[in-house]
């Protein structure tokens, strides 16, 4: 089967590897053919050479395991070991092992729910980003009536606003480096500002009534970004801190933060979640079925992973997300 390993920062080698089999497998394990696989950001930072320290999930020194990094997986069940997804099924979820460029990928069925055959491929892979956001989002209080506002509007910061909106959320503010007035009225979002998260908590230290009861942290990578979404909110407010860090610590602005009565919040769809949150996910596009209408903007062949991952690395406007496609690849042996 082909895979793509991360062979050095921003350099991918197509290969041909040996086919996992059913006995490949543990319990609880299904191999699924890949149809799509979406670029996340928390991806970026394998792309880029660093190894993010996440609990629970380690990349060993050396090489760059191949298939990673890609969790994001839409694909048809090919083999399973005790598992509840017949074959044939055709699936989304986590590639659990993070490695999910691939012709094949072992994951958990924990982390996978059947779908229809409604969406492309591409569409059925957002399934998954949309079921994390859900999952935060059903987290919040005191939405109905509420402002919010996203620092850092790409793929899930669209999403957080459409899922806002839908909530009862009256006003989303939209804070990004990239203009993204393009796709606002697609995505409920009331109001876009093209600058720095930093230099809008600075407007809002000056200009009253500017600052919202929600404050959505979509960017991650920096610790920075949640100094700035705590100056951000409102007396009473919420921070959400989505975005994934690069570090494991970080200065926390906690003299604001008392003074503000403010609440922090963060959130991970870990695996006990994932079904229940894909499950929502289904149900959401079929309430708004046109949410996907504008968000997967880029399709690459998946033997153009490199391609694909440049793409996601540098945002431009008109771009939401990023997705790689199975296509027919010859390998040399």
């Amino acid at each position: 089967m082909w895979i793509q390993q991360l062979v050095a920062p921003r350099t991918f080698d197509l290969k041909s590897v040996v086919t996992p089999t059913v006995d490949d497998l543990s319990v609880g394990q299904v191999l699924i053919k890949l149809s799509a696989g979406g670029i996340c950001g928390s991806d970026l930072p394998y792309y880029k050479g660093k190894r993010p320290n996440t609990p629970g999930f380690s990349v060993p020194s050396g090489p760059t395991p191949p298939g990673l990094p890609l969790h994001e997986v839409v694909g048809t069940v090919v083999a399973g070991r005790e598992s509840d997804l017949s074959i044939g099924a055709r699936v989304v979820g986590w590639a659990t092992g993070v490695d999910g460029l691939a012709e094949f990928v072992i994951t958990r069925i924990s982390s996978l729910v059947e779908i229809d055959g409604a969406l492309t491929p591409s569409q059925a892979v957002s399934l998954q980003p949309l079921a994390c956001v859900i999952n935060a989002v059903d987290r919040l209080p005191r939405l109905q009536g509420a402002s919010a506002t996203i620092l850092g509007v790409g793929p899930i910061g669209a999403l957080f606003a459409h899922v806002l909106k839908s909530r009862g959320v009256t006003r989303v503010v939209g804070i990004d480096v990239v203009d993204r007035s393009d796709i606002a009225d697609s995505f409920g979002i009331d109001e876009v500002r093209v600058l720095a998260a930093e230099s809008w908590a600075a407007e809002c230290d000056c200009v009253p009534g500017l600052r919202t009861d929600i404050v959505i942290e979509a960017i991650g990578h920096q610790s920075a970004s949640l100094h700035h979404a705590v100056e951000a909110a409102a007396h009473n407010g919420t921070i959400f801190y989505f975005g994934v860090p690069d570090e494991a610590h970080c200065q926390f602005p906690i003299e604001i933060f008392l003074r503000r009565n403010a609440t922090l919040m963060a959130g991970y769809t870990d695996e006990s979640l994932r079904r229940g949150a894909l499950h929502e996910a289904v149900a959401y596009v079929r309430t708004y079925p046109d949410v996907f209408a504008r968000y997967v903007t880029h399709e690459v062949p998946a033997s153009r992973a490199g391609e694909a991952f440049a793409l996601a690395a540098f945002p431009t406007q008109g771009q939401l997300k990023v997705t790689v496609v199975a296509d027919s690849l010859t390998v040399a042996s």
